[in-house]
This record gives structure tokens, sequence and C-alpha cells, in this order.
């Protein structure tokens, strides 16, 4: 389920089995975070703080694990 969409990233929700796991991604289709553009880096991170923010205040969290999977080995299993 989409919960938020901004020109460049977009936030999805309970896409696994926790019900508080979030994905934030950037729309163009990319095989690596180095493959990023600088403006598309500036808005995946500010889209990941926003989303940061609402989940602590909807889980009442003090802490978050913020990861980024990139290539296989890291565990990256979206592929382009």
């Amino acid at each position: 389920m989409k919960v938020c969409k901004h020109a460049i990233s977009a936030c999805w929700y309970a896409l696994k089995q926790r019900a508080e796991d979030v994905l934030v991604c950037p729309l163009r289709l990319v095989e690596r975070f180095g493959d990023l553009q600088p403006d598309e880096l500036a808005d995946l991170f500010s889209t990941t703080q926003r989303v940061a923010s609402l989940v602590e205040r909807h889980f009442g969290a003090t802490s978050l694990t913020i990861a980024i999977q990139d290539g296989p080995e890291a565990g990256q299993t979206v592929k382009v």
C-alpha cells in the first residue's frame, strides 16, 4: 500500500509481515544506490526523515533502524 509520493521518492507501508516496516525508494528505477543522482539522493533522505518521524510518533518509538540493502550480497532482492 503506497502511503506517500513526492516528486522523486515514494513510501510504501506494510510490505512485510511486520506492520512497522516501511520502504522508501526513488521513483526512477535504478539497480544500485550509486546510480542515484544528487537530487534523487536528497529527496530520498528527506522523505526517509519525514517518514521516520511519522513512524516514531505512530508507534511511540524512541529509536529506529534505517538500512540500505545495496546489492544481492547485502540482501537486496528487488531488481530493475
